[in-house]
């Protein structure tokens, strides 16, 4: 008996509301996934942040070690900041050797901005990796300050140079500190460990601050002092007040506040802070004023509170 052939039954295939909500669920994948993989890039870029400023940390005090102090905010006779004169202390000896043959050491910075290092790019338009966020993402340049020689290379890490609490009621004592020479870091400053009499485990001597604040200077400098602005920008491209001042709108001055003078970052919720031990903390932006700005002083005497 011949048996009738069979031909095999065709494959069922994908229908049109099945291959959507495999779609779907691919798509809700992702959505759940991607916060914590950009969560997790962001940790890791704090976590650089923070080596980033534990590293100038230990620089200072290298510094400290070699000259027994601190160097000075700002020299007045050069405009240097004290980011420029810490650079052999980062590795950075062939910058400082090119800074210093080009006279900026004797002549003030904005004069010599425009000297080079090989003929082609200014030596204030160098930039140091050392000195940059990597969550802020603007790059090392600061653009904003318009057309060379006038563009500098650019730090997110600046001094401390005056830190008190000034309440709205002008009667108030309870200031923390009160000059701008009661920090580290100030015009000619030279400021020693011993003189940090509130103690380098409670002192924050360097802040982190994000480039272009819209209500102030555009990004920060790390070459020191530039007056093509009509003085607004002063010393405050590489110094920052961890103050209060008598405001109608208090949460200006809180980190991440609107004012170019206060700590800032792009990490969500505070910002980073160096502090005198070469330790790292990172402050939320809920910190008390008055417990920011005792933290900046280095011989206020204040007790601090919890943050």
């Amino acid at each position: 008996m011949v048996r009738a052939s069979q031909s095999p039954s065709p494959r069922r295939g994908f229908t049109l509301v099945e291959l959507l909500v495999v779609i779907a669920i691919i798509g809700v994948l992702i959505a759940l996934l991607l916060p914590a993989v950009q969560q997790a890039r962001e940790a890791a870029r704090r976590m650089t942040c923070s080596n980033k400023m534990r590293q100038l940390g230990i620089a200072l005090h290298n510094y400290h070690d070699t000259f027994g102090k601190l160097p000075p905010g700002r020299v007045t006779s050069n405009q240097i900041s004290w980011q420029v004169q810490i650079l052999p202390q980062l590795e950075q000896n062939a910058l400082f050797d090119a800074i210093s043959a080009a006279g900026a050491f004797n002549q003030p910075w904005e004069d010599v901005a425009e000297m080079t290092t090989s003929g082609a790019t200014p030596l204030a338009k160098t930039v140091v990796d050392a000195y940059l966020c990597p969550s802020d993402t603007g790059g090392g340049i600061n653009e904003r300050l318009g057309t060379s020689p006038n563009q500098f290379g650019k730090s997110n890490y600046v001094g401390v140079f005056s830190a008190y609490y000034n309440p709205t009621d002008p009667v108030a004592t309870n200031n923390a500190g009160g000059s701008d020479r009661d920090a580290t870091f100030y015009d000619n400053s030279k400021v020693k460990f011993s003189d940090i009499t509130d103690g380098l485990s409670n002192t924050v001597i360097v802040a982190e601050r994000r480039t272009g604040k819209s209500s102030g200077p555009a990004g920060s400098l790390w070459v020191g002092n530039h007056y093509d602005f009509g003085g607004s920008i002063g010393v405050y491209e590489f110094q920052i007040r961890l103050r209060m001042e008598r405001s109608s709108n208090d949460t200006d001055y809180n980190i991440n506040g609107n004012t170019v003078y206060n700590p800032s970052s792009n990490h969500p919720g505070g910002a980073q802070f160096l502090i005198g031990d070469a330790s790292v903390s990172f402050l939320p932006e809920t910190i008390n004023l008055r417990t920011q700005a005792a933290l900046g002083t280095i011989d206020g005497g204040e007790v601090i509170g919890e943050y």
